[in-house]
């Protein structure tokens, strides 16, 4: 099983968030934001218990 875009935009931004960078997600794919990618990864990884 691969990895969704909404998982790797939320590694990513954990990842710079764990080495002190702030960084401001502009990407843009598919007609959604990497941020909005991430905020629904966040959202479903609180509620898988992650």
């Amino acid at each position: 099983m691969g990895v969704t875009n909404d998982e790797a935009a939320e590694q990513l931004a954990r990842d710079l968030q764990e080495r002190n960078i702030l960084v401001f997600m502009g990407s843009h794919t598919n007609g959604e934001t990497m941020a909005r990618a991430t905020t629904r990864s966040l959202l479903h990884s609180r509620r898988r218990g992650g």
